[in-house]
């Protein structure tokens, strides 16, 4: 059973994931090398468990668990908060939502996520 006292989250802007943040945690890499293996990229729509945070220059990154391997930073502005109810009711979606395209998997980085940062770092937004 999954505890109430989880905080979950929907992704709401996949330019606000950092794809290329290279973090690793208890052995698990948190980017996108991780990703590609599972098939998955965090889409706008996929759901997941905030099990962490860190701080960068771009603010709060939320570290969010979307499977047993599948750990996604990303930033607070690019999730919103969602209940345990509606979480349990779209978790079974993001085998949908979450599948990568062949360009997902076959880039390097994300051009919009790059802009973002870049963006960010200069006080754009």
């Amino acid at each position: 059973m999954i505890s109430k006292m989880n905080h979950y989250v929907e992704i709401i802007n996949s330019s606000k994931v950092r794809s290329n943040a290279n973090l690793i945690g208890s052995k698990i890499q948190f980017d996108l090398g991780e990703w590609r293996k599972c098939g998955f990229y965090p889409n706008n729509g996929v759901v997941g468990i905030v099990i962490g945070d860190a701080q960068s220059y771009e603010g709060l990154i939320h570290l969010v668990q979307f499977g047993d391997r599948i750990i996604v930073p990303v930033l607070s502005s690019g999730v919103r908060d969602i209940s345990l109810d509606e979480f349990e009711r779209r978790y079974p979606n993001n085998k949908i939502i979450g599948r990568a395209t062949d360009e997902q998997t076959q880039n390097d980085f994300n051009v919009d996520e790059v802009i973002d940062s870049i963006g960010n770092l200069l006080s754009w937004n």
